[in-house]
């Protein structure tokens, strides 16, 4: 289990850390909402990671076999972590079976942390 990572120093120090993302829907894709979905993801996330940020974000798509236009509204949660992907994995299979959805955005992006 990775832990959040909280330094009190009296000088500054860089700590290199993961920053990870997973986006989820807010409804799933029969339209129906999915509070439940993410009450289980900010708790999976606290647990696991200590903390997270997140952010609503909004998407559309066009389908290519008959041109209509999608849109959905869903929520990026990030996390700061000396972890790797492999972290969110148990959320993302979650995702996959109470979202419905056939794909789930990861992202991870190795970041520089300043602490002082």
């Amino acid at each position: 289990m990775a832990q959040l990572l909280l330094h009190y120093l009296s000088e500054s120090e860089v700590i290199k850390m993961n920053r990870l993302t997973i986006t989820i829907p807010v409804k799933d894709n029969d339209k129906v909402d999915l509070p439940e979905l993410h009450a289980k993801a900010r708790a999976f996330l606290v647990k696991a990671c200590g903390a997270f940020s997140s952010i609503a974000v909004h998407g559309q798509w066009e389908d290519p076999t008959d041109n209509q236009l999608y849109y959905d509204n869903s929520i990026r949660y990030e996390v700061l972590v000396a972890a790797t992907l492999d972290i969110l994995y148990p959320l993302t299979k979650l995702v996959k079976e109470e979202g419905k959805q056939k794909c789930v955005l990861l992202t991870s992006e190795e970041v520089n942390v300043e602490c002082q």
